[in-house]
C-alpha cells in the first residue's frame, strides 16, 4: 500500500479509524522533512509501522535494542542535521531512549521520539504494558505532545469535544478536521526540533485496536469517505539568528586595548556539530586578522586550519593547551566560538582573562564570568567582525607576545614527538591514536570515543584532512551508544567512518555491534584496550585515595588482562584484526576503510601506559620551556 496525496492511504476500501490516523501522522512527517524511521519492534506501534514502511519517501531501519536504537539515530542527525524519527512499542521501551535523548538536548541535536501507547481507557487500571509515558523525558525534550486517540470504529469523534471554534466549517466533516489536527501536530513536532533551540522532541501516539492494517469481518471499521479534499500543505521556515550591533561591537571592543592596538589574544573553540566546517575560512580571517591564535580542539571541526593558519602552529599550541604547559598561555582576552575546549589549561586561562563567547545556541558559560554572550550566525558574526577590524585598520600585533606564541608552539610539538618516537612502533595510547587518525581518507567521518579517546586526539594526533569532519557525544559526554552512533552517521552520510573508542566504551554498546555487522559503508572501530578505565589515574584521585583506584578502572568489567573482543566481533559477524605494532594498526585502518563493511580493530596497550606517557609528556615540555627560557 503507498501513500496518496490525501488523508487516506486508499480510498473507497475499508480501512480502520486507527490505520487512517496513522497514515495522516506520517504524511505529516514526511511533509515537515523527516527521511528517516528508526524502528524497534513491538505490538501497539503496529499501525505506525504499517504507515512507515507503506511511504515511498521514507528510509526505516530496524534496530532492535532501543538504547543502540536511539543513538544510531542520533549519528544519523549529527550528521543530517535533520531529526530522525524513533518509533518504537509502549511500556518500557521509550524508557531506553532517555539517554540519547540527554545527549540531543545537551547537543543541540534534532531528533523525535515517537511511542506507542495503550489509549486512555487502559491508563491506571491495572492494563498489560501500560504505563504513564507523557512527560516521560521532562525537561530534556523542547516540546512534548500527545496526538491523542482515534474514533472508536465506525464512530465520528464527538463534536463536543472540539472547540466550537474549530467546528465552524460549515459542513466540512468533524473526523477530517480531527485528521488534519493530526497532520498538524505532527508538523509542529518536527518543526520544534530545529526551532527554536533545536533538540529532541517527544510525540506520544496513543493506540486503540485492531492495530493490524486493514479489517477482519468481526472488527470495527469503516468505508474510507469520498472527500478528496488534499493534505494541508503546511512548511515551517526557520529564521536565521543574527547577532546585533552591539554584539558585534562588543566583540570588537573585547579585541581592542583603550588605545586602540590590538590586545593579547586567542581564539578558542571547543566541540562543534558539522556545520562549523562551514566557518572554517571566517575563524582563519579572524585569526589572521587579529593575530590571535586559534586553540580549537580535535571536536572543533577546526584543526584542519593549522597548516593554513598565518599565526601560530596551531597543533602545537594545541598540545602544550593540553598538558601542565598551559600555564604559560596567558592571553589578555579569550573570545570563545560555541563550547569551550576540554584542555587541561582552559580552567586556568578562563579564571584570568577577559572573555567574550559567540554561540548559536544555549549559555556556554559554566564559569559565570564570561563579559559578554553575542548569540547569532557564527559566519555571519565573525565576517562582520572581520570587515570592522579591518575598516579600522587597528595598530598590528604586539611582536614579543607573537614570539612567545610560537616557541611555546614549537616546543610543544617537539616534545610530543621525542615521546612518540620513544616508543618507535610499539602499540601506546598516544601512537594508535595518531596512527588511526593518520589514516583517514578524505571526505571521511572520525568519531571520538569519551574519556581518554577525545582527548589523546587532542594532544598526540595531527589534524584529519579538511574534508574531513568530526563527531563526539561532548553534550554530556557519556560513554553509552559510541559504536550505535558511529554506526548510523556511517550509514546515513555514506561516508568511510573511523571510531576510536576505549574498551570500557565499547563493553557498554557490544550490542552496536549487531547494526555495525550490518553496516555497508567503511566503518572502522578502533578499541584502546587498556584493561579499564585509565582516565581515573590522571585525576586527583589517583593521587589522594589510591585505594579507590580499583573500584573507578574496574579492570573485571571488560575481562581478564589477556582477553580481547574477538569472540565479541565473531558474535555478531563483524571482521576483527589484533595489529602488534603501529605501522600494521595504521595498514589496517587504511584497508578498512576502504572495505564496505565494519572492521574491529584492538590495539592492546599498557595498562597503565596513558598516564605514563602523559608524564613523559609534561615532563619532555618543561625541559623545552625552561631551555627557551619560558620555564
Amino acid at each position: 500500500m503507498r501513500p496518496r496525496d490525501g488523508f487516506y492511504p486508499n480510498e473507497g476500501t475499508t480501512v480502520t479509524a486507527q490505520e487512517r490516523w496513522a497514515h495522516t501522522l506520517v504524511q505529516g512527517l514526511v511533509r515537515a522533512g523527516v527521511q528517516d524511521v528508526v524502528i524497534s519492534p513491538g505490538s501497539r506501534s503496529t499501525p505506525i509501522v504499517h504507515a512507515v514502511v507503506a511511504h515511498e519517501s521514507l528510509r526505516y531501519h530496524h534496530v532492535v535494542d532501543e538504547r543502540s536504537a536511539a543513538f544510531f539515530a542520533l549519528g544519523q542527525a549529527r550528521v543530517t542535521d535533520r531529526p530522525t524519527a524513533l518509533l518504537c512499542t509502549s511500556g518500557t521501551a521509550a524508557a531506553h531512549y532517555l539517554p540519547a535523548v540527554i545527549e540531543a538536548s545537551q547537543s543541540f541535536v534534532p531528533l523525535l521520539v515517537i511511542s506507542a501507547d495503550r489509549p486512555p481507557e487502559l491508563h491506571q487500571c491495572g492494563a498489560n504494558q501500560t504505563v504513564a509515558q507523557g512527560g516521560l523525558f521532562r525537561d530534556f525534550v523542547r516540546h512534548a505532545a500527545d496526538l491523542g486517540s482515534p474514533p472508536l470504529g465506525t464512530e465520528r469523534l464527538n463534536a463536543e469535544a472540539l472547540n466550537a471554534e474549530t467546528l465552524n466549517h460549515g459542513s466540512e466533516d468533524v473526523e477530517h478536521i480531527a485528521l488534519r489536527s493530526v497532520f498538524r501536530k505532527a508538523v509542529q513536532c518536527v518543526a520544534a526540533t530545529r526551532y527554536p533551540v533545536s533538540g529532541p522532541v517527544h510525540l506520544n501516539v496513543p493506540a486503540r485496536k485492531p492495530l493490524e492494517p486493514g479489517a477482519s469481518a468481526s472488527a470495527p471499521s469503516s468505508t474510507a469517505p469520498s472527500s478528496t479534499a488534499p493534505l494541508p500543505t503546511t512548511c515551517v521556515h526557520r529564521p536565521m539568528v543574527t547577532a546585533s550591533d552591539e554584539g558585534v561591537r562588543a566583540i570588537m571592543r573585547a579585541c581592542s586595548k583603550p588605545d586602540g592596538s590590538l590586545a593579547k589574544g586567542i581564539v578558542v573553540a571547543g566541540p562543534a556539530s558539522l556545520s562549523q566546517i562551514d566557518a572554517q575560512e571566517e575563524v582563519q580571517a579572524l585569526s589572521d586578522t587579529t593575530g590571535f591564535p586559534l586553540w580549537g580542539d580535535a571536536t572543533s571541526q577546526l584543526r584542519a586550519l593549522s597548516s593554513l593558519m598565518k599565526t601560530v602552529d596551531l597543533e602545537g599550541l594545541t598540545v602544550v593547551l593540553g598538558t601542565s604547559g598551559a600555564r604559560h598561555v596567558d592571553p589578555e582576552v579569550i573570545v570563545q566560538l560555541g563550547h569551550a575546549p576540554i584542555g587541561r589549561g582552559w580552567e586556568r586561562m578562563v579564571s584570568r582573562a577577559k572573555r567574550v563567547v559567540l554561540t548559536e545556541f544555549g549559555w556556554p558559560d559554566p564559569s559565570s564570568n564570561a563579559e559578554s554572550i553575542v548569540i547569532g550566525d557564527l559566519r555571519s558574526t565573525l565576517h562582520r567582525v572581520v570587515g570592522m577590524l579591518k575598516e579600522e585598520r587597528r595598530a598590528p600585533r604586539d611582536a614579543q607576545c607573537y614570539e612567545r606564541w610560537q616557541t611555546l608552539a614549537r616546543c610543544g610539538r617537539e616534545a610530543r614527538d621525542e615521546v612518540l618516537a620513544r616508543a618507535g612502533d610499539r602499540l601506546t595510547e598516544g601512537g594508535v591514536v595518531r596512527a588511526a587518525v593518520s589514516a583517514l581518507p578524505n571526505d571521511s567521518l572520525l568519531v571520538l570515543g569519551n574519556s581518554l579517546p577525545v582527548r589523546h586526539a587532542d594532544v598526540w594526533a595531527d589534524a584529519p584532512p579538511k574534508s574531513a569532519g568530526v563527531l563526539s557525544q561532548r553534550g554530556a559526554s557519556g560513554i553509552d551508544g559510541a559504536v550505535s552512533g558511529a554506526t548510523g552517521a556511517a550509514q546515513i552520510s555514506g561516508r568511510p567512518t573511523l571510531l576510536v573508542v576505549g574498551d570500557v566504551s565499547l563493553a557498554h554498546d557490544l550490542g552496536g555491534l549487531m547494526i555495525a555487522a550490518r553496516c555497508s559503508t567503511p566503518l572502522v572501530v578502533v578499541v584502546i584496550h587498556n584493561n579499564g578505565g585509565r582516565i581515573f589515574e590522571q585525576l586527583p584521585v589517583a593521587e589522594r585515595t589510591p585505594e579507590l583506584l580499583p573500584h573507578l578502572v574496574m579492570p573485571d568489567m571488560v575481562g581478564a588482562r589477556d582477553s580481547s573482543f574477538q569472540h565479541a566481533a565473531e558474535c555478531f559477524g563483524v571482521r576483527y584484526e589484533r595489529p602488534t605494532d603501529l605501522a600494521t594498526l595504521k595498514r589496517c585502518a587504511e584497508a578498512s576503510l576502504g572495505q564496505s563493511a565494519c572492521t574491529l580493530i584492538e590495539a592492546r596497550v599498557p595498562d597503565s601506559g596513558a598516564q605514563q606517557q602523559a608524564s613523559a609528556l609534561d615532563m619532555a615540555i618543561e625541559q623545552r620551556l625552561e631551555t627557551c627560557g619560558l620555564a
